[in-house]
């Protein structure tokens, strides 16, 4: 994504200072196992994030918004 796009966007100036300030998780769902969670650490490559090699978590489809919600907050807390 060019610069003039991050920063209408987000109103940070760069890609670069986007990626410095959030944090990143890739979510699946998958139809046949549910639901599962990787968390991202920052590095000093261009997109600014790599994968740890692991899923933190997985859930059954089956689960509530507010377990759900909070399973994303605990894959946001092992992002780096």
């Amino acid at each position: 994504m060019r610069d003039v796009d991050i920063k209408r966007m987000t109103g940070d100036k760069s890609e670069k200072a986007f990626t410095k300030r959030h944090l990143y998780q890739m979510v699946f769902l998958l139809e046949y196992k549910g639901v599962e969670f990787e968390p991202k650490i920052r590095n000093a490559q261009p997109n600014g994030y790599t994968g740890k090699g692991e899923i933190s978590e997985e859930l059954q489809l089956s689960v509530s918004d507010e377990e759900l919600g909070q399973a994303v907050l605990r894959a946001f807390e092992r992002c780096n």
